[in-house]
């Protein structure tokens, strides 16, 4: 029960005698505050009275104290609260309040706030008033010195003369000092950790710890590591979340939603890079325009987000009725910065046009300057459609002979180095001589090399499939690397010397010179990958100290009398290789005489060269257990998948290329933010398509079949009754036992389905799935439902399959069945919500079913082509 005896030592009103609750405050324990309380009360009688007494006995309502002395729960006052308001008597004199210190000077503290008290004079001589600050001060320095927090933790608990309540108290209280100690020395080790992906792992597991499944919450990073190890192993990762805290792969689909990732120009990343530029320098803003093609299995996947069938070619403006089998990738690369971002996606069948290929190039530069980087460059591979509309880009642009011009400004032209490289290597290992100035240098000698050091020599880096690689081992760029190397030149001058060879001494002495030409060649052009695999003057970055510009031209030179020859002496005619390396060769030095007037001390060789567009290949394949050939719709998830993390991920030893280490220009966060959330921007697929605009929205567009009034019951029996709609009554009556079971209508349920289907052969089907003859557990649908799904799956066959690779198909397919089927028969009360979910899951169903056959017929052809290349190998035909 509440102390109703307090009584207000200022005002003298009573606890008793009011209706509302009053807040009391005692006298605090510390002997100033408590000397404050009393001078600003007024009372002489409350000086000669020690501190404990105070604290027990006397009291002070709130209506002395202002509101700032009070905490925000307005439950306690501060450490340093007075009384101060509607004070009726004048302070106390400070010859009284000494005679309160000295009074309060000879009592001992305890730890529970109670005093030991001494004999000592009610009263005493008065003193100076210097004697009595520094009696104040004395007093002040022994409270506080036997108050310290230090020596009541020493003191034990036998030794303090307390109620058992206050022992239990001090006990709790020593248990959770010694708890936070611990959670505060957890704390530094969770900091100290080295790994944030460790740090992120424990501290959403102490938040989550105590919540439900559904009250788990997961900050940005959480799911962001989530969702990489998700996309690399789906299998691992539910294991993982047997082991430890992970967000649910719902929560993961949520947040691949948010990412706007389309075929076509990404808006959301050039609205970024709009925001970056007036914050950069000029330096910073020169990039380079990289692209490519990955390869992609022919499949077709309807997507709900987007509504649409992904797998046609599609250049986001624009779609086409033909399987796409090919991704054309644009990426901006920064040639002083190291950094990259994800540009363009095509998804196209077998090569884009050169004429096409030219417009987009020049319409992705035209949204990067209006974005306020300069593109400086181009880099890409010696592909046809490449070359082609290069060439055309230089003839619509005034192009030179290494660049083409774009609103007064050069682009030059870098095909790949490591390309090229390679391809100096396949027409070396096809005609099997080359000539170069006055050397000459055949391959048989490499052969010889690679049989030598497999009998001798055990070099690990040279084996059969460098001197004779078939398959995907011409596509491998180290193999082409490893055999210009300096170990097989050196090997080569050793097989000169070798008294055997005397007389082929001189002509594997010129192949091993040409050998080390080639293996300078590509040091100069591809320079180091970072600072531990920098060669003073051999390998290292472009610089005013270096002699990249004379080497450069002199290799020019050299190139240009670079010609193959079989063993006939057969000239083999128009090697593209060998003049695009002259064009790089001279694109790199007009580069670097560029850069070096706008304050570059150095240039980085592999800022140009599309090593970063393969390792984001390597990437997307990486992600999924089978997604080393990837389909269109796992190619965009791939590709948002790497957006989200960063395009980050562990090299792969087996990659066709080395590690990039370039950050992603924009993140996360860049792209979502200030962008709606895709629940708000689409149309729910379940509402009405009167509400919902399509593309095709004139009238004259959507095709609309003349509905027959009345049909007599004996037709509709016959034509439901044959063997090729029976399954269109199945699915009828699958669709009512779907739309039935969130509905209790009586109506509803006698106008979709059929309490007694009798003898009636369009059941027949059904009756044959039934698991127990003697009892009905499947839905019999109605007559006038079979019909209505009947002329809606004719229309679709009609009408929409030839349209399946436009937007909008599940709209404007439900827009299709509107225009056609008769509703009027549903229910009343419930036909607009019975004709939507009717019509979406039909829709849904039958493009899903479209895809699958289209699938099926694709998977049919690569089967064929595998088992016609399984038998050609067996008679030794294929390749």
């Amino acid at each position: 029960m509440p102390d109703t005896h307090r009584t207000c030592e200022v005002c003298g009103i009573k606890e008793r005698h009011l209706t509302e609750k009053r807040f009391f405050a005692r006298f605090p324990l510390d002997v100033n505050r408590c000397k404050q309380w009393v001078k600003m009360v007024g009372k002489e009688d409350l000086a000669y009275l020690q501190v404990h007494m105070l604290h027990d006995l006397k009291h002070v309502c709130e209506a002395h104290f202002s509101r700032r002395d009070f905490t925000k729960s307005k439950k306690r006052l501060k450490k340093r609260a007075v009384p101060k308001l509607n004070l009726t008597l004048p302070p106390l004199r400070d010859e009284i309040l000494l005679q309160f210190l000295q009074l309060n000077s000879q009592a001992d503290v305890t730890p529970q706030g109670q005093f030991e008290v001494q004999a000592v004079p009610c009263t005493s001589m008065p003193t100076s008033s210097s004697q009595s600050s520094s009696l104040e001060k004395n007093v002040t320095k022994g409270s506080q010195r036997k108050e310290s927090e230090s020596q009541i933790r020493k003191r034990k608990l036998e030794d303090v003369d307390v109620t058992p309540r206050k022992r239990k108290l001090l006990s709790e209280l020593r248990k959770t000092k010694c708890t936070l100690a611990s959670l505060k020395k957890s704390a530094k080790l969770i900091d100290n950790l080295s790994s944030e992906f460790l740090k992120e792992i424990v501290t959403s597991a102490l938040i989550n710890q105590k919540r439900k499944s559904q009250g788990k919450r997961w900050t940005i990073k959480n799911k962001i590591s989530a969702l990489a190890i998700f996309k690399r192993s789906p299998k691992a990762y539910r294991y993982l979340r047997y082991l430890a805290p992970f967000p649910s792969i719902k929560t993961l689909q949520k947040l691949m939603k948010k990412i706007p990732v389309e075929p076509g120009l990404n808006t959301a990343v050039l609205d970024h890079l709009k925001k970056l530029a007036p914050i950069k320098k000029i330096r910073a803003k020169l990039c380079s325009l990289v692209f490519d093609e990955i390869a992609l299995k022919e499949r077709l996947t309807y997507s709900e987000a987007t509504d649409k069938v992904e797998g046609f070619i599609d250049y986001g403006y624009e779609r086409k009725d033909e399987l796409a089998n090919h991704a054309l990738v644009f990426m901006l690369q920064g040639i002083g910065r190291k950094i990259k971002q994800p540009l363009a996606f095509y998804f196209i069948r077998g090569t884009v046009s050169s004429e096409k290929l030219a417009v987009l190039i020049k319409d992705i530069i035209k949204e990067i300057t209006n974005s306020g980087f300069q593109v400086l460059s181009t880099i890409c591979d010696q592909a046809p459609t490449n070359m082609g509309a290069l060439s055309l880009l230089k003839e619509w642009n005034n192009g030179g002979h290494n660049y083409f011009e774009f609103e007064n400004k050069k682009i030059y032209i870098i095909y790949d180095i490591p390309h090229l490289l390679k391809s100096l290597r396949n027409n070396f290992l096809k005609q099997g001589f080359l000539k170069m100035g006055e050397l000459k240098g055949q391959w048989s000698h490499l052969v010889e090399v690679e049989e030598r050091n497999r009998n001798f020599l055990y070099l690990s880096k040279l084996k059969s499939t460098h001197v004779q690689p078939k398959y995907r081992a011409k596509m491998k760029v180290k193999y082409a690397a490893q055999i210009f190397s300096q170990t097989v030149a050196a090997v080569l001058k050793l097989l000169a010397t070798n008294v055997e060879n005397v007389h082929r001494s001189d002509e594997i002495l010129q192949t091993a010179l040409l050998i080390e030409k080639f293996n300078k060649l590509f040091d100069y052009t591809n320079g180091p990958s970072g600072h531990a695999d920098v060669k003073k003057g051999i390998r290292e970055n472009v610089s005013a100290k270096t002699d990249h510009l004379a080497v450069w031209t002199e290799y020019r030179k050299q190139l240009s009398t670079l010609t193959f020859f079989n063993h006939n002496g057969v000239e083999a005619k128009n090697v593209k290789c060998v003049q695009g390396y002259i064009i790089s060769l001279k694109s790199l030095r007009d580069i670097w005489l560029e850069v070096q007037d706008l304050g570059y001390k150095y240039l980085n060789l592999r800022q140009l060269n599309q090593d970063a567009l393969e390792n984001l290949f390597g990437l997307i394949r990486q992600h999924g257990q089978t997604n080393k050939h990837p389909t269109c719709s796992t190619f965009i998830a791939a590709m948002k998948t790497s957006i989200i993390s960063g395009l980050t991920a562990p090299h792969s030893k087996n990659s066709n290329c080395e590690e990039d280490k370039k950050e992603l220009m924009t993140d996360f966060h860049d792209l979502v933010f200030g962008f709606k959330d895709e629940d708000d921007q689409g149309q729910d697929i379940n509402e009405s398509p009167s509400h919902v605009s399509t593309e095709n929205e004139n009238e004259e567009d959507n095709p609309v079949l003349s509905i027959p009034e009345e049909e007599e019951y004996k037709e509709i029996v016959c034509d439901l009754a044959k063997i090729s709609n029976q399954p269109v009554v199945y699915i009828s009556g699958y669709l009512a036992s779907v739309i039935l079971k969130k509905n209790d209508c009586q109506v509803c349920r006698e106008t979709l389905t059929v309490a007694d289907p009798e003898e009636n052969k369009i059941y027949d089907l059904i009756k044959l799935r039934e698991w127990w003859q003697d009892k009905k557990c499947l839905t019999y649908p109605s007559l006038q439902l079979c019909q209505t799904v009947h002329t809606a799956v004719t229309n679709f066959e009609q009408f929409c399959i030839p349209n399946l690779h436009n937007n909008n198909i599940c709209q404007w397919t439900i827009t299709i069945f509107y225009s056609n089927c008769n509703t009027e028969w549903l229910c009343i009360n419930h036909r607009q919500q019975m004709s939507d979910l009717l019509f979406t899951k039909l829709a849904l169903m039958l493009i899903r079913r479209q895809c699958q056959i289209i699938n099926l017929k694709q998977v049919s052809k690569e089967e064929d082509l595998a088992d016609a290349n399984k038998r050609g190998q067996q008679y030794g035909v294929s390749r």
